[in-house]
């Protein structure tokens, strides 16, 4: 589905992929589409997330690298160890 949305925009115009979730989530085909300029990964943005997420998407608001998460698109999923657990201790 989301590549068919990517395919959907007018040449030239940029695609950014939101991903909203708390867990992981595999969007490597999005590092292998070319459409796909940009993935801004949300979490769970709450109440006023549309809004916060349509400024940063518009340039009208920079979070200022304020990130609590960085991800290093260079690895390979398979390097990750396997997360069996999920509760929050």
């Amino acid at each position: 589905m989301i590549s068919a949305v990517a395919g959907s925009v007018l040449p030239g115009r940029p695609v950014v992929l939101v991903v909203m979730s708390g867990g992981p989530v595999d969007i490597s085909f999005a590092k292998a589409d070319s459409r796909i300029q940009s993935i801004l990964w949300v979490g769970y943005p709450g109440q006023a997330g549309g809004q916060a997420i349509t400024e940063i998407i518009f340039g009208d608001h920079n979070p200022g690298m304020k990130v609590s998460l960085i991800i290093d698109c260079s690895s390979n999923v398979e390097d990750f160890t396997v997360m069996s657990g999920y509760l929050l201790h």
